[in-house]
């Protein structure tokens, strides 16, 4: 069961990982709306790392 589950989800993520690649060649913008959000992501991690260091370290 556990070897079926783990081909059935590789097989699964190589579909999504074309079907994404496709739609990415044809509309860019989708890119520029995913890097934004990794960025918003990233600074938010930052912005919420930083408070809890210097909570801790007072």
């Amino acid at each position: 069961m556990l070897v079926f589950g783990l081909v059935l989800s590789i097989a699964l993520m190589a579909v999504a990982a074309n079907y994404i690649a496709k739609l990415l060649e044809r509309h860019h913008w989708i890119a520029y709306i995913g890097l934004a959000i990794v960025a918003y992501v990233a600074g938010d991690m930052i912005f919420r790392g930083m408070s809890e260091i210097l909570t801790a370290a007072a």
